[in-house]
C-alpha cells in the first residue's frame, strides 16, 4: 500500500501543522514514517485486522480537523500462497523453494473452496506444524510467525 494524501487549508489562513497517524501512532511498529508517498508492505509491516489511518491538521488560526480512513487486512486462500512465494523470493524460506508448503496450501484451498472446513483445518494445521518445525532453520522466524497467523486466520474464518 502506498500512502497518498494532501493537506491543505484551501483559501484559509494557511496550514500550521499536520500529523499523519496509523492506529494512533505517528510511525509503524518498525519505525517507518507515514509521509505521503510512503510504501507500506502489508504482509510484513502491519498485523491482520482493522486499522485506521488519519491525518490531523491545524491551520494558522488554530482551527483543527482530522480525516480518517479505516481498512482491514485479511487473509485469503490465495494470499497465504502469495506469502510463501514472496518469502521464497526474499530468501526467507529456503526449503525446496516453498513447494512442500505450497502443496499443503493448494490442498487446503481446494477443501476450503468446496466448503470442507474440517479438511481445510487439518491441512492448515499441518502447514502450521511444518512451518513451526522449520522456523529458525529453513524459514525466517518472523516469516514463520506471519504465515502461522495467516493460517490461523483462515482456520477461524472458514466459510
Amino acid at each position: 500500500m502506498t500512502l497518498n494524501y494532501n493537506v491543505s487549508d484551501g483559501t484559509g489562513s494557511g496550514l500550521k501543522s499536520f500529523t499523519p497517524m496509523m492506529d494512533g501512532s505517528t510511525t509503524l511498529s518498525d519505525g517507518t514514517g507515514l509521509a505521503s508517498g510512503q510504501t507500506i508492505n502489508l504482509l510484513t509491516q502491519m498485523l491482520l485486522g482493522t486499522h485506521t489511518f488519519s491525518v490531523h491538521a491545524v491551520d494558522n488560526v488554530n482551527n483543527a480537523g482530522t480525516n480518517s480512513v479505516r481498512f482491514s487486512i485479511i487473509v485469503t486462500a490465495d494470499s497465504i500462497k502469495a506469502d510463501v512465494t514472496q518469502f521464497v523470493a526474499a530468501g526467507k524460506i529456503t526449503v525446496d523453494a516453498g513447494k512442500s508448503l505450497l502443496g499443503i496450501l493448494n490442498a487446503a484451498a481446494a477443501a476450503r473452496a468446496a466448503g470442507d472446513c474440517t479438511t481445510a483445518t487439518k491441512l492448515y494445521q499441518a502447514f502450521i506444524t511444518q512451518v513451526t518445525s522449520l522456523s529458525g532453520k529453513k524459514i525466517d522466524p518472523t516469516a514463520a510467525q506471519i504465515m502461522i497467523a495467516d493460517a490461523q486466520y483462515l482456520i477461524a474464518h472458514c466459510p
